[in-house]
């Protein structure tokens, strides 16, 4: 779906509101094209949401300036007519505006850096289970190499699980000086004897890492 059409559909969801057009922009980019379902019939109800969120925004910004602006009606008090200090003038509408514009967009990235980092997890959860079933079974050398595998947009979770074994090897080889690497199995690295896999098995038993 073009930029456009989203934002015109969404649009039409919100009715009319007083969100500036680069607060309305910041938010299409950052909040609902990076998350937007490929299944058309799951965009109405995707939509409706960010259309209730974007409601909510435009009710706390207009509830605000009214209140800023009553708040300087209520408070306001000229100065007598002999001083020759001017009053001081208000505070201009667009800068409230910005001001708040400036909240909204924090609380924006605020909410894109969670859904990002649960995104992340979930990846990074279902890598760690197709590396068990792998063969990695040594849980410190696991943690040791989970925070150097490096995730993007074109990252898939056989692409982590691949490449997180093969440090993961490494890792376990420079760790044991017998340079006895673990993480056997059939999906990345080939098959193992059952001869191989005994052995390996009394190694781990033997250096204190599972028990009887």
């Amino acid at each position: 779906m073009e930029k456009e059409k989203l934002s015109t559909e969404l649009k039409g969801m919100v009715g009319e509101n007083s969100l500036s057009e680069r607060t309305w922009n910041d938010y299409l980019d950052n909040s609902v094209m990076p998350f937007l379902p490929s299944e058309e019939d799951k965009r109405g109800e995707y939509l409706a949401k960010h259309a209730n969120v974007l409601k909510s925004f435009n009710g706390q910004l207009n509830n605000e300036v009214a209140t800023r602006v009553n708040d300087f009606k209520k408070n306001y008090k000229p100065d007598p007519p002999k001083q020759t200090i001017e009053p001081q003038k208000p505070e201009k509408e667009d800068e409230k505006l910005s001001d708040i514009e400036s909240r909204l967009k924090k609380f924006e990235d605020a909410e894109l850096a969670k859904q990002t980092a649960a995104k992340k997890q979930k990846m990074l959860d279902d890598a760690v289970m197709l590396m068990k079933e792998d063969g990695v079974l040594d849980e410190t050398v696991l943690e040791l190499i989970l925070p150097l595998l490096e995730i993007n947009e074109n990252t898939t979770v056989e692409d982590l699980a691949k490449a997180g074994k093969t440090k993961y090897d490494k890792a376990y080889a420079k760790l044991n000086i017998d340079s006895y690497v673990p993480a056997y199995g059939g999906g990345y690295g080939g098959g193992i004897s059952k001869k191989d896999k005994d052995a390996y098995m009394d190694h781990l038993k033997q250096t204190g890492r599972i028990t009887e």
